[in-house]
């Protein structure tokens, strides 16, 4: 019985002593009101998520000084700045950890998604009194959370914290969200023009340009780009990009790095397909609606910079009937006539070109919509004609870099189509051809750009090939065939049986240069002595009038025969 009760006594006393033990530590989770999420850029690499505040609360007996180790398991790849690359400290980030008694710097977890703090240095507590741990400067790649149709997704926090045997109770706190993400960008392109309303028509301007010359020369307003924020604190200033804690160089170590943001949010329009000796012009200084301010600057990278606008003269086309600067695009479908801004090129090379702007002023209160007007300048006789449309691509900047912030092109990004520069056409249509039944059929074409009228009232001279399109009974394979080179003032003239033996029925003509005209001849038959001739209708240019367009009351859109 004795030894029974030894046993016993035994084991009570250690219960009692773990127990004391347990009165002494302090006991942790989340703060009231902790965390209070963030809406991330899903294009961001370098999104900062909402900082985490962790109350602790000692026992009846209080809890003594002492080091714990906190471990912050993240929803998406951690990237916080890396401040520290060499001697003990090497790998420290700007994520930070702070309590009463001092700031500990993180380290990114094997995995990439969790951040390690260890030794974070904690006070002494009386009964029931209170210290704060506060976790920021995180970063993660929000670019790696799926974004969907529906509400933004999370990103969550799960913050796992142990102490020695006095200092803390083990806590695994549970899941929180800091960040939900939404594309942080939105653009589409609208047509534009010099003077007089704005489409709200997707694209950009049709220009023409015919073999030998360009019709439309000088400068115009070929495209809009509108710009807009994908929510109301998408676009920033540098000021509103900072860290939530800024470090000063050499905190971590000697000559260790700052995290400083290198700049504001940065907007890049990327163009491409541009044909050799056009000139696209840009305003320098952007204004939203909304209050907002875009300014150009010159790389996606670095400090900013602020760029020089062109002083207009005759030479680079920016002139105005004032002389001045050029209107920015206001609302949609009206006249642009918000307020006068300087222009600046893009410089193009290969076909291809980059233009930057840095956030100056933003509303964070507000939805920032931009209309980027794209100016064009071309010169007579210098361009030549794409099927291919310039196209845009808007895009946070820089993508890949090491700044702070940082970006990659998602699907907020898409390829968007812009003007064009299409070869002038002439397209007849001979609505019967046949070479059966001992008929045959002759066709000439001539092509009438030269003419007595001079330089200013009459055509440029042009020369080109016509593509012949064969539809009916009997057409070739391919059903295609090429002429050969028109000079202006000259006629070909050829037999359909020539091209097309046993063929009947209609043929379309397309030239590649203006003033096409043409006749054919039915001749033959069975008794040999049957010919009738007939002029062949001209179908408007496909690239300035789509012929599916069905004309309206007062329009002339539609075909017209001999002209």
């Amino acid at each position: 019985m004795a030894d029974f009760r030894t046993k016993l006594f035994g084991l009570t006393f250690s219960a009692l002593t773990f127990a004391g033990m347990a009165f002494g530590q302090a006991t942790c989770n989340y703060s009231p009101g902790s965390p209070n999420a963030v809406i991330a850029k899903g294009e961001e690499t370098t999104a900062q998520v909402a900082p985490v505040s962790i109350t602790c609360t000692a026992g009846p007996l209080g809890s003594v000084a002492g080091a714990i180790s906190i471990q912050d398991f993240l929803g998406a790849p951690v990237t916080s700045k890396v401040l520290s690359t060499t001697g003990v400290t090497a790998g420290s980030t700007e994520a930070i950890a702070v309590t009463p008694s001092g700031t500990t710097f993180g380290t990114i977890g094997v995995g990439g998604s969790t951040i390690n703090f260890s030794g974070v240095p904690v006070p002494a507590l009386a009964a029931a009194a209170t210290y704060t741990i506060v976790i920021s400067n995180v970063r993660v790649n929000a670019t790696t959370i799926a974004l969907g149709t529906g509400a933004p997704p999370p990103i969550g926090s799960s913050v796992f914290i142990t102490g020695g045997a006095t200092v803390l109770v083990p806590a695994s706190l549970a899941a929180v969200n800091v960040a939900f993400v939404q594309a942080g960008i939105g653009s589409r392109a609208v047509r534009g023009i010099s003077a007089g309303a704005i489409s709200a028509t997707a694209g950009g301007v049709n220009f023409v340009v015919c073999t030998g010359y360009t019709p439309v020369a000088g400068t115009a307003l070929s495209t809009i780009l509108v710009v807009s924020e994908g929510f109301q604190t998408s676009f920033k200033t540098a000021a509103n990009e900072a860290p939530q804690v800024a470090i000063a160089a050499g905190a971590v170590v000697a000559g260790s790095v700052s995290n400083a943001v290198a700049s504001g949010t940065r907007i890049k329009i990327a163009f491409n397909n541009v044909p050799n000796n056009v000139a696209i012009y840009l305003p320098i200084t952007l204004t939203a609606a909304a209050g907002g301010v875009l300014s150009m600057t010159t790389s996606e990278t670095g400090a900013y910079a602020a760029v020089t606008p062109l002083t207009p003269s005759t030479s680079n086309g920016l002139l105005t009937s004032a002389g001045a600067t050029f209107a920015q695009p206001g609302v949609l479908a009206a006249a642009p006539t918000v307020n006068s801004v300087g222009l600046a090129p893009v410089t193009i090379s290969g076909g291809s070109g980059v233009a930057v702007y840095e956030v100056i002023v933003d509303g964070l209160a507000t939805l920032d919509t931009f209309n980027i007007g794209a100016w064009i300048f071309t010169t007579a006789n210098t361009v030549s004609g794409s099927s291919t449309a310039i196209n845009e691509a808007v895009s946070f900047a820089p993508v890949g870099s090491t700044n702070i912030p940082n970006f990659a092109v998602t699907s907020s990004t898409s390829t968007l189509a812009g003007s064009t520069f299409n070869i002038c056409t002439t397209s007849l249509i001979f609505p019967f051809v046949t070479n059966q039944l001992g008929f045959d059929t002759g066709i000439a074409i001539s092509n009438t750009s030269a003419d007595p009228f001079g330089t200013t009232r009459g055509a440029t001279p042009q020369s080109g090939t016509c593509t012949l399109n064969f539809y009916g009974d009997g057409a070739p394979t391919p059903s295609s065939v090429a002429t050969p080179t028109i000079q202006a003032g000259k006629s070909y003239a050829f037999q359909s049986s020539s091209v097309a033996a046993g063929f009947q029925g209609y043929l379309i003509v397309q030239c590649n240069f203006l003033f096409a005209h043409g006749m054919a001849l039915i001749a033959g038959g069975p008794n040999a002595g049957i010919s009738q001739g007939y002029l062949p209708g001209v179908i408007p240019d496909t690239n300035q009038i789509n012929r599916g367009t069905v004309p309206t009351a007062g329009t002339t859109v539609g075909e017209f025969l001999g002209n």
